[in-house]
């Protein structure tokens, strides 16, 4: 993708694409160098009347991640950190990275090999391909051609909330377990650091952090245990939630009958495994935008003091 003196064009391979294709535009995976060029293109397909395409590159654009389209820049931004003095800018990049080709799209698909995570998908269980998996499995939940016959319709936008909900989940679920992000998770109660001592029975119970530590993990779900990128990940119930001594405890259960594997340290860190929306709705009336005659109407709702007053102006 790169803006010309003859306008915008939209390279495939080195080549540009004729402007006829543009309506295939979603067959494929668009790389941006910069925010620019993607408001150029949408800009573009608003004015070739391709408003639905325009709007399904808008709405991928706005996932947290997604395997249809990247901005150069912003990968590189979450990949290396960039001194205060520069700014976010492809040259700034080419001159870090020292990508010297003067052919724009050549540029793009040097930094783009520089950010493409090199993980192992691999189905060993480790956490390197657990973490490899999740971004993977990103792009079933992407917009395609398919999807632009119905992308200004109510019914689509649900779905689209849907899908970008099911990518927001799988990306906060890689960030919980990928090495440098993880401490943040930690902070905001979405990862716990655990020890586990007992291995050799299906039901232990593990600490799941002091009174003040902050802890998001609900009794009755499915959780991950995990370690460094080499090591294992172990997929457990988390049951009842108690204090033990003064401890917020969490009784896990292992569906092997071995328990946990011997091959994982003590150490270990908790999360909950992340969960997608794979259906699709299938009701027509109720986002048609037709009225839905199922029920009478509410008149009152009776809603508790605390929740009536909450946010009120004091």
């Amino acid at each position: 993708m790169q803006i010309t003196p003859r306008g915008v064009e939209v390279l495939v391979g080195g080549k540009a694409l004729p402007q006829a294709a543009l309506s295939s535009l979603l067959d494929y995976r668009l790389v941006f160098p910069t925010p620019t060029e993607r408001a150029a293109l949408v800009g573009l397909l608003q004015r070739k009347n391709l408003l639905n395409l325009a709007h399904a590159i808008e709405v991928t654009g706005s996932f947290p991640a997604t395997g249809r389209q990247v901005v150069l820049t912003k990968a590189l931004e979450r990949a290396y950190w960039l001194p205060d003095t520069m700014d976010s800018t492809l040259a700034t990049w080419t001159t870090i990275m020292r990508v010297r080709e003067s052919d724009p799209s050549r540029v793009a698909a040097s930094l783009a090999s520089i950010v493409t995570p090199k993980w192992q998908h691999r189905t060993d269980g480790t956490l390197t391909a657990k973490v490899g998996s999740l971004l993977t499995s990103i792009d079933k939940f992407a917009l395609r051609a398919d999807d632009l016959a119905y992308a200004r319709t109510n019914r689509a936008a649900a779905q689209q909330y849907r899908k970008s909900c099911s990518i927001a989940t799988l990306w906060n679920g890689a960030l919980a377990m990928d090495e440098l992000a993880r401490q943040e998770a930690i902070e905001s109660g979405e990862v716990v650091r655990t020890e586990v001592t007992e291995r050799s029975t299906k039901v232990v119970t593990v600490p799941l952090g002091d009174p003040n530590d902050p802890c998001k993990l609900r009794p009755d779900t499915s959780v991950l245990l995990f370690a460094q990128p080499g090591d294992p990940v172990v997929r457990a119930t988390l049951g009842a939630i108690t204090y033990v001594n003064g401890r917020l405890c969490g009784e896990l259960s292992f569906s092997s009958k071995a328990g946990l594997a011997a091959a994982m340290p003590q150490g270990l860190f908790l999360t909950a495994e992340p969960r997608t929306f794979d259906g699709v709705i299938n009701s027509g009336t109720r986002w048609s935008g037709r009225a839905v005659t199922d029920g009478a109407a509410v008149e009152s709702l009776n809603v508790p003091l605390e929740l009536a007053v909450a946010g009120a102006p004091r």
